[in-house]
């Protein structure tokens, strides 16, 4: 598992987990792609609440996971995949 960077920031109130990457990113010197590249986290991935891509960031970023996950965009298929999902979407 991967540590925590040398230079991060917390995690902001209703902040997706793309911005705090970017952020991370941007304090640590790099581009968003370039840092996501880097450290073999899946943009995409992340983006859709993915479970791996949370956890590594969450690592870097010195945070929790599931804090970074409450404010994840999700699509569809994500939604119905939760086991958290809530129970009146159908």
């Amino acid at each position: 598992m991967i540590g925590p960077l040398p230079i991060r920031t917390d995690l902001r109130l209703g902040e997706t987990p793309t911005s705090y990457g970017a952020r991370i990113a941007y304090l640590n010197g790099q581009r968003l792609i370039d840092f996501f590249a880097n450290f073999g986290i899946d943009l995409g991935g992340l983006a859709n609440g993915g479970l791996d891509p949370l956890s590594q960031l969450a690592a870097l970023g010195g945070v929790e996971r599931e804090e970074m996950r409450r404010f994840a965009v999700c699509t569809p298929v994500k939604i119905w995949e939760s086991q958290s999902a809530p129970q009146n979407v159908r």
